[in-house]
């Protein structure tokens, strides 16, 4: 339910074009002052209400979408090294991690001595921070990126991600790819990581 004051505000904007223009610049102008003399009061109001506002505003803003990924074209084969990378940073991003933090590494696509991929159908990469602080690389994760679907998994605990967005892009990746569930499935195993 609107307040009295909101009320007077809405009707006279209902009656403002109803009138002729002499009228509703006469209107316009007894509207103008009101809504000045309502901003006025908001000011009046404690600080700490004006604070309250400011900091729900800045989260707002702060929690605004990361943009998404452009991987640029996709190939039948999949995603290649700076794709899967590329969207394993955006997933990151959008699931809390500071991926721009100084001393925060990206090692990858990891490969085993024989130069092949630790895990077929995927890209693996490492995330480690070099702490000043503490002077040492602290282990952070290690995720693994399915060429085929977009699907990314820290592999040590078998956590899935997933959002909309990028939910979105991998249904876009599995269009060009033609990966079936049951294919998927069987890679997945390879990771050691089920549904």
């Amino acid at each position: 339910m609107l307040s009295k004051a909101h009320q007077r505000a809405v009707d006279s904007v209902e009656s403002f074009t109803k009138k002729s223009t002499a009228c509703r610049l006469f209107e316009l102008s007894r509207l103008h002052h009101y809504f000045i003399k309502e901003a006025h009061s908001v000011l009046k109001k404690p600080a700490w209400t004006l604070l309250i506002t400011c900091l729900l505003a800045i989260s707002n803003v702060s929690a605004a979408r990361v943009p998404l990924v452009h991987l640029g074209k996709i190939q039948a084969v999949g995603l290649n090294a700076k794709q899967a990378k590329r969207l394993l940073i955006f997933t990151l991003s959008r699931e809390g991690y500071n991926t721009t933090k100084k001393g925060l590494y990206f090692e990858g696509p990891l490969k085993s001595r024989k130069g092949n991929s630790p895990h077929p159908g995927y890209r693996d990469f490492s995330l480690t921070f070099a702490n000043p602080k503490a002077g040492a690389i602290e282990f952070i994760g290690l995720f693994s990126v399915n060429v085929s679907s977009g699907e990314i998994w820290e592999t040590n605990t078998c956590e899935v991600f997933s959002f909309p967005d990028l939910r979105r892009i991998q249904h876009q990746i599995r269009a060009k790819t033609k990966i079936s569930a049951a294919d998927e499935s069987v890679q997945r195993r390879g990771l050691g990581c089920t549904d």
